[in-house]
């Protein structure tokens, strides 16, 4: 678990979507990955300081929690960067969540 975010950390997002694909494989069902970074990350933690910047990633990381479908996995992949999966949706339907 990623200390700022509570989400997944990279290791475990990355266990998680290599599951994902494999059970994808097997029942033929799809799925979509998300890729989100925030933008102007560094900025904020020179001009307003890094505890500033880290609430940015908490907040946008609270953002995609609240609204993660059922059976999707969300993490931190580093820095200002988040992945999500979206097991079982189409890439219309992923365009909509993102």
């Amino acid at each position: 678990e990623d200390s700022i975010t509570a989400l997944l950390n990279r290791r475990g997002f990355v266990r998680e979507l290599s599951r994902v694909l494999v059970l994808a494989e097997q029942s033929g069902v799809g799925s979509s990955l998300i890729f989100l970074e925030i933008e102007n990350l560094k900025q904020i933690n020179i001009r307003h300081s890094l505890a500033a910047g880290d609430a940015a990633i908490e907040h946008a990381a609270r953002i995609v929690r609240d609204r993660l479908a059922q059976g999707a996995v969300a993490g931190r992949l580093g820095g200002a960067e988040l992945g999500i999966v979206l097991v079982g949706e189409p890439p219309e339907e992923a365009r909509r969540h993102a």
